[in-house]
């Protein structure tokens, strides 16, 4: 696949103009955005991923990602190299207990590392490195007994970075930190 360059400004007014005035020969706008083709870029990587559920209350998964570009086939002559915006490296775990207190109640406990990237975009405030994070997410849902609504309803609740590791997962993005979540589902 070719790998396409974020909008780039055109400040040739022979280039990339759409119309001129007839009368006066001038473009009629002065600035014109574009992308650059910078042709096919390789990209080396693999996704692992490992599933254990040793029995019908238990489950644990693992995975790992890892991608890294290689070089263009053309020489970038004047351009910038461009950004993946994504880690090269990833991984993440996490632990099911089902039915722990009663039927269709489940706690999940899922770790997350990511490695820094560069994140690239058009926006300058949402240009600069993501500094690498890891975070603990815990989630906790019961059933509630069905005479009380007189239909299925389930309570749940997401408790998100759990130690709260200060972080950004986008620049100019805001600083994350522990937060959480809770959700009473009914279905009838």
């Amino acid at each position: 696949t070719n790998y396409i360059s974020r909008q780039t400004r055109i400040n040739d007014p022979a280039r990339g103009i759409f119309a001129i005035d007839p009368l006066t020969q001038k473009p009629l706008t002065e600035i014109t955005f574009s992308y650059t083709n910078y042709g096919r870029l390789p990209v080396r990587g693999t996704d692992l991923q490992l599933e254990w559920t040793p029995n019908a209350r238990w489950q644990a998964t693992a995975s790992a990602s890892y991608q890294m570009p290689g070089e263009f086939s053309r020489a970038l002559v004047g351009l910038d190299e461009p950004q993946i915006n994504a880690p090269a490296h990833k991984y993440k775990g996490s632990a099911q207990w089902r039915e722990w207190w009663r039927a269709g109640s489940s706690l999940e406990i899922t770790a997350v590392s990511v490695s820094k990237f560069f994140f690239q975009s058009t926006p300058a405030y949402l240009q600069g490195t993501v500094p690498s994070y890891q975070v603990v997410d815990v989630n906790v849902g019961v059933p509630l007994p069905r005479r009380l609504l007189r239909a299925d309803t389930r309570l749940q609740f997401n408790l998100y970075n759990a130690l709260n590791d200060q972080h950004v997962e986008l620049p100019g993005g805001a600083t994350m930190g522990r937060w959480g979540r809770a959700t009473l589902s009914v279905n009838y």
